[in-house]
């Protein structure tokens, strides 16, 4: 493990040379949920306010955010992992956001600890053909919207570029204010773009009379998965986020078999959409609470 990690209970933010350390982490232990990427950790530190720290051999990342009390994500790493939860628990008595797999292991019958589902933290899990594809009677909306984006215009897909970062900060900015989106969804989104070249991601765009209208980012969850951290899309023309969506997971995602599309945050109206697109499985996340 890298040693500028600083080793409990010290902290440090997180920085982009820091991509290679978890990078390796998720290689030997190969993640489900989304928050188990570095470029989820990197572009919402504004928001999560997350450091890390060094235990045990373990990287652990802790978040103080304004809008719920601080809490650790799941340790990466398996060594001394109860020795590591307990130090965890000794500074801030709470896990958030955690998987199923790491509740079961570490918690199945510790009775000091209240393990609670997350529903508004579940991932979307959809297989890529379904996405891609758009077959049968339950698509048939989703399908409909794409055919009109193509009667009345020409829509222009393309590989996203470091040339397209300027024109895509002039979309968030025109997308945030029609959505009345708050800075923690505006913020990471900016970060993501800024340090585009940086970070181990795909992305693409869509060109409609020459001006980006629509982007998306995404990256390498697990072998069989892929995942979308991103998508933005003028809302005044219909059907573009499906054709964005449809578009991304055809021609970057070749190869695997799933797509994660992250979770709902408890937005009504993002969970009617995520649920639109039928998932397979919703993968379950916990809050874990001692004392």
């Amino acid at each position: 493990m890298n040693p500028s990690v600083p080793l409990f209970p010290h902290f440090r933010e997180i920085t982009l040379a820091d991509r290679q350390i978890f990078e390796q982490s998720f290689l030997e232990n190969p993640p489900e949920t989304s928050e188990l990427t570095f470029t989820n950790f990197y572009i919402w530190i504004s928001c999560d306010k997350s450091r890390i720290t060094l235990i045990n051999g373990n990287l652990c990342v802790a978040a103080w955010p304004d809008n719920e009390p601080p809490y650790f994500f799941e340790p990466l790493g398996r060594e001394m992992m109860d020795e590591t939860i307990d130090a965890c628990f000794s500074h801030i008595p709470r896990f958030s956001r955690v998987s199923e797999a790491f509740a079961e292991k570490y918690f199945k019958g510790r009775k000091d600890a209240a393990v609670e589902p997350d529903r508004d933290n579940f991932d979307y899990l959809y297989k890529r053909d379904d996405l891609v594809n758009l077959k049968g009677k339950k698509y048939d909306g989703k399908r409909n919207k794409i055919k009109k984006l193509l009667k009345n215009n020409i829509p222009i897909y393309q590989q996203l570029t470091q040339h397209d970062i300027g024109d895509c900060l002039e979309l968030i900015k025109k997308w945030s204010n029609q959505k009345s989106t708050g800075l923690c969804f505006d913020e990471p989104i900016k970060k993501a773009l800024k340090d585009y070249s940086g970070l181990d991601i795909a992305g693409a765009s869509v060109r409609i009379n020459g001006r980006i209208e629509a982007f998306t980012i995404g990256g390498e969850l697990n072998k069989d998965t892929a995942i979308v951290h991103i998508e933005v899309a003028n809302p005044e023309i219909d059907g573009l986020s499906q054709y964005l969506s449809q578009q991304f997971c055809k021609n970057a995602w070749e190869g695997f078999t799933y797509i994660n599309r992250e979770q709902d945050l408890g937005d009504a109206g993002l969970r009617r959409a995520k649920l639109s697109y039928h998932p397979v499985k919703l993968i379950s996340k916990y809050s874990i609470c001692i004392g």
